[in-house]
């Protein structure tokens, strides 16, 4: 009788452990993440993103990024991680199925929305973007279509919530240094020009060719053939070469800047780059105005970067070192 009570509690037994099993599996089921397939952004051809106040589109032409509908080239780095965000979205962690929204930014008037389509058109991904978590290295989001919010991996919010004016390209001027043949400098009206000439091949050791322009032994000449500074032309070269705006002056158009203070022209064999700066207003915070060949908008220069370019011809010349005066002898 004592082992048939026994082996009855042992049964019960074995049935709640069974259910309590079968039910935790379950329970485990209903909280699995969603794994994200990661889409490449090559893959992606136009981006939407929707905040509160604004909306943005980005959309690929060729081989860069554009603003809609102004047309402005977006910053490589920018989209490079804009792509980065939507393409790589990773899933960390379910935070709520509660519905209550506000508490992760995540409602009407605080979420962002990001859409991203193929170039054909398809809807390759959409999620909401709330506030960045307490780590620091978490973002709140919402799926489409469902109502849970998770833990995305990574601070997303500073990717997707910039001002127009910070993912434009603020590059306004950039050539190939070693392809420059000519630069003139224009200030106060008169002009310097310097030109690269390359060693003459007579003075080539014997069996060997000359050095190309752009080599360790280029020469620069400056006004009346003067023998220019070379490290001075390359610093100068280097101030130029892929030249970072502080921003672009809205409401004005290039034609509206005359009389530049400094002008510089670069020539290779078969291109031109132009570069005008305009003298900072009293009243301001010392930046330069600017209109350049590689720029189809007017923009702004620091005070530091201007001054890096604007060089006077003589600077760029090399001085003769006077002779040293012997002193006279004693006499005795």
């Amino acid at each position: 009788m004592k082992i048939r009570k026994e082996y009855a509690i042992l049964a019960v037994l074995i049935v709640v452990l069974s259910a309590y099993l079968v039910l935790h599996q379950r329970d485990r089921t209903h909280y699995r993440l969603p794994v994200l397939a990661q889409v490449s952004g090559g893959r992606i051809g136009k981006i939407v993103i929707k905040t509160p106040k604004k909306e943005v589109t980005l959309k690929k032409k060729g081989s860069y990024w554009q603003i809609l509908p102004q047309g402005y080239r977006v910053d490589k780095q920018k989209i490079g991680q804009i792509l980065d965000a939507v393409g790589k979205l990773k899933l960390t962690a379910l935070v709520s199925e509660a519905g209550q929204y506000r508490h992760y930014d995540l409602d009407d008037g605080h979420k962002i929305t990001v859409r991203a389509w193929s170039d054909k058109n398809k809807l390759l991904r959409q999620f909401d973007v709330g506030k960045v978590a307490s780590s620091f290295i978490h973002t709140f989001v919402r799926l489409k279509g469902d109502e849970r919010v998770y833990h995305a991996q990574g601070n997303l919010r500073e990717r997707f919530d910039q001002p127009v004016a910070d993912l434009r390209d603020k590059t306004v001027l950039a050539f190939d240094k070693q392809r420059i043949i000519e630069i003139a400098l224009v200030r106060d009206g008169k002009t310097a020009v310097f030109k690269r000439q390359a060693p003459a091949k007579a003075k080539a050791r014997a069996g060997e060719k000359a050095p190309p322009a752009g080599s360790h032994g280029t020469v620069w000449l400056g006004p009346q053939g003067k023998r220019a500074d070379t490290a001075g032309i390359d610093r100068l070269l280097a101030a130029l070469d892929k030249l970072q705006c502080d921003g672009y002056i809205e409401k004005r158009a290039k034609a509206d800047f005359k009389n530049p203070a400094f002008e510089v022209r670069l020539k290779t064999v078969d291109s031109e780059y132009r570069l005008d700066l305009f003298a900072p207003p009293k009243k301001g915070n010392g930046q330069y105005a600017g209109v350049s060949s590689g720029s189809a908008y007017p923009f702004r220069l620091s005070k530091w970067q201007a001054e890096k370019i604007m060089r006077k011809p003589a600077d760029l010349t090399v001085k003769k070192t006077p002779k040293k005066i012997q002193p006279e002898k004693t006499r005795k």
